[in-house]
């Protein structure tokens, strides 16, 4: 009979931290670590086994939330997603309604600004006519002077 070595407490954290490696690859190679296991020292047994016992245990109920964690997660991003499209059209409208507005004045300035050139091409017309018309009588003031002085010197 060929005696095994006994894992010192050192071989025995090693062997745990493989199964706690393993446990959420596969169920069965922790079902292959059973606390028989050749190298396990018949003292520590106990102790693997316990371990061994939380182990399934914690992941029964850790992959017993995972459904409902999935599903808050999938709550949260629908959450995400509805206020980034709320977002999305806050600024669409906030961005259409500002060069709206935008448009607005710039038309209304346009048509001021029309109004405006509009007013002082008729004010200027009116000035050109009024100094016309003064030029005029001047001319017809000076043709009659001339012609009555004309007439006084014949």
């Amino acid at each position: 009979m060929v005696r095994r070595p006994v894992v010192p407490l050192l071989g025995l954290m090693l062997l745990v931290s493989g199964v706690l490696c393993c446990l959420l690859h596969s169920q069965h190679h922790l079902d292959s670590c059973e606390e028989t296991h050749p190298l396990v020292d018949p003292q520590n047994r106990c102790i693997l086994s316990s371990m061994i016992r939380s182990m399934r245990q914690c992941k029964e109920s850790t992959f017993a939330l995972i459904p409902e964690r999935i599903s808050r997660v999938r709550s949260m991003v629908e959450a995400i997603e509805k206020y980034r499209q709320r977002q999305m059209e806050a600024l669409g409208d906030t961005y259409h309604r500002k060069i709206n507005a935008l448009r607005d004045n710039y038309h209304s300035q346009v048509e001021q600004i029309r109004a405006t050139t509009q007013h002082q091409k008729e004010n200027v017309t009116q000035h050109i006519d009024a100094i016309k018309e003064n030029y005029n009588q001047q001319v017809n003031r000076i043709r009659d002077y001339g012609s009555r002085r004309a007439e006084q010197l014949w």
